[in-house]
C-alpha cells in the first residue's frame, strides 16, 4: 500500500472529488494507489449550537436551531450505545425540560458516556418558562435509572467543559425550578466524574 498523499481540491477533476458525506464514510478514502483505507470513526458525536461558527456548523453530526436543542443531544447521546462522547460546540443551547418517569429532565446521560463543552463558551441554557413539575425531581442532566434495588444503575458518566443556566430568573413563579432543581443530578450512579463545569 502506498502512501496517504493529499492534493489542491482546485486543481482537481470533479470526479476525483469526493462529496461531504463521502469522506465521513468509512470507504471512501483512498491512498495513492487507489487502495481503500480502513479508518473507523470514533466514537465521538459532535453537536453544534444555533449560534455556532459555521466551521463547527459544517463539521457537526447534528446541528441544532436554539429550540429544544436538547432534542439533538439527546440524540447524540442514544446513538452512542455502546458509550462514547458527545462533544457540544462553542455557543449557547437552548433546553426544554420534560417530565419522564415522573422526573423532570433535560437530558437523560447513561452508562461510559461523556458529555464534554468547550469551557465557557458551551451553554446549556434552560429555556424561558420551562414547564417543571413541581411533584417531581431531577435535573437539567440526570442519569437514566430505576428503583429496583440498591446496586447501582450507572458508571463511568463524565460531564466536563461546560456551563449550565438554569435561568431562574425566567421561569414561571412558584414553579420547582425556584431553589429545588439540580443542575446535574446522578441517581444510583458509581465511579462518575464532574469536572469544571460552571452552574448559575
Amino acid at each position: 500500500m502506498g502512501k496517504v498523499t493529499h492534493e489542491d481540491a482546485a486543481n482537481m477533476s470533479v470526479a476525483n472529488k469526493v462529496s461531504k458525506a463521502e469522506w465521513k464514510a468509512d470507504t471512501t478514502h483512498l491512498d495513492s494507489q487507489g487502495n481503500t483505507l480502513e479508518i473507523a470513526r470514533s466514537a465521538t458525536l459532535i453537536v453544534a449550537a444555533n449560534d455556532s461558527s459555521a466551521k463547527s456548523k459544517a463539521g457537526a453530526d447534528y446541528v441544532c436551531n436554539g429550540v429544544a436543542d436538547d432534542v439533538e443531544i439527546q440524540a447524540a447521546i442514544d446513538a452512542l450505545t455502546g458509550g462514547g462522547t458527545v462533544e457540544l460546540s462553542e455557543g449557547t443551547f437552548v433546553l426544554a425540560a420534560n417530565t419522564k418517569n415522573s422526573t423532570n429532565v433535560c437530558i437523560y446521560v447513561t452508562n461510559d458516556i461523556t458529555l464534554r463543552g468547550q469551557g465557557e463558551a458551551t451553554v446549556l441554557k434552560l429555556g424561558n418558562s420551562s414547564d417543571w413539575d413541581v411533584t417531581a425531581s431531577g435535573g437539567v442532566i440526570t442519569n437514566e435509572f430505576n428503583n429496583v434495588g440498591d446496586n447501582p444503575f450507572n458508571s463511568h458518566i463524565i460531564i466536563r467543559d461546560l456551563k449550565i443556566d438554569v435561568n431562574e430568573s425566567n421561569q414561571t413563579s412558584g414553579g420547582r425550578i425556584t431553589g429545588t432543581l439540580s443542575a446535574i443530578s446522578f441517581h444510583k450512579t458509581q465511579d462518575c466524574m464532574v469536572e469544571n463545569v460552571h452552574i448559575v
